[in-house]
C-alpha cells in the first residue's frame, strides 16, 4: 500500500533475499541481494534411517502441496495452514508445526517444494545442509538455489513430479551426486556470510551519509 511504498522510497538501501525479489524492489531504491543463511550448527547430516518424501512449510494455496500429494499419496507434510483440511482429503501424513525440522529432514529421503511462488525457499538450503536431496518447482527465487541435476531436481509441470521422486529414490549415483553438491552449495549460505554482507551495506550507508 501507500505506507509501504513511501517507506521503500525513503530508505537509503533495500536488502532483498533473492534476485527475483530484488527486481521488484529496484524501482524504489538501491537494492542489495543478500541471501538468507543457514545455521550449520543445527542443520547437518545425521546417521538416521531415512523414510519420508517430505514437504515442510505453510499449507496455503500458493504452496501447491496438492501437487506433491497427487504424485506421492503418503508424503510427510510438516506445517499447517488454511488448506490442511482440503489436503487431508487427498492424502498425506501430517506432522503439524514442528520445531525440530532438522530431525525431520534427516529422516527424509527427499524434500519436495512444489510452490508456485517463493521469495527464496530457505528450507531447500536446510535440506541440503542435512544431506537430503531436494526436488522443487522451477520458479524465480528457487532456481537461484537449485541447479537442475547438480544440487537438486527441478520440474515445470505437475505431471513430472512423480517420475522425479522415483528417480531420486532409485538412482543411487544421481542421489549421491546431488547430496554432495548440495553440501558444497550450502557452504556459501552460512549466517556468518549473510551477516558480513549486511554489515557492509550498513557501512556503505554510513559512508554515504557523511558525504551529505
Amino acid at each position: 500500500g501507500y505506507v509501504c511504498g513511501y517507506v521503500l522510497k525513503k530508505s537509503d538501501y533495500l536488502i532483498a533475499n533473492s534476485k527475483s525479489v530484488g527486481k521488484k524492489l529496484e524501482k524504489y531504491n538501491r537494492t542489495e541481494i543478500i541471501y538468507n543463511g543457514v545455521d550449520l550448527d543445527r542443520f547437518y547430516p545425521k546417521n538416521y534411517k531415512r523414510e519420508g518424501v517430505t514437504y515442510i512449510g505453510a499449507l496455503t494455496k500458493e504452496k501447491s502441496v496438492e501437487t506433491l500429494l497427487k504424485a506421492w499419496k503418503n508424503a510427510w507434510i510438516v506445517g499447517d495452514g488454511p488448506e490442511r483440511k482440503n489436503l487431508e482429503k487427498i492424502g498425506g501424513i501430517y506432522f503439524g508445526y514442528r520445531k525440530d525440522v532438522e530431525e525431520i529432514l534427516n529422516k527424509s529421503r527427499v524434500l519436495v517444494l512444489p510452490s508456485k511462488k517463493e521469495g527464496f525457499g530457505v528450507v531447500l538450503l536446510e535440506a541440503m545442509a542435512c544431506g537430503t536431496p531436494v526436488i522443487a518447482r522451477d520458479i524465480p527465487g528457487v532456481n537461484e538455489i537449485v541447479k537442475n541435476n547438480y544440487n537438486g531436481l527441478l520440474f515445470k509441470e505437475d505431471s513430472e513430479l512423480k517420475h522425479l521422486i522415483e528417480k531420486i529414490l532409485e538412482d543411487e549415483d544421481l542421489r549421491e551426486k546431488i547430496i554432495q553438491n548440495g553440501l558444497e552449495t550450502v557452504k556459501n549460505f552460512t549466517w556468518k556470510n549473510t551477516a558480513e554482507k549486511v554489515l557492509k551495506v550498513y557501512e556503505r550507508v554510513l559512508e554515504d551519509s557523511k558525504r551529505i
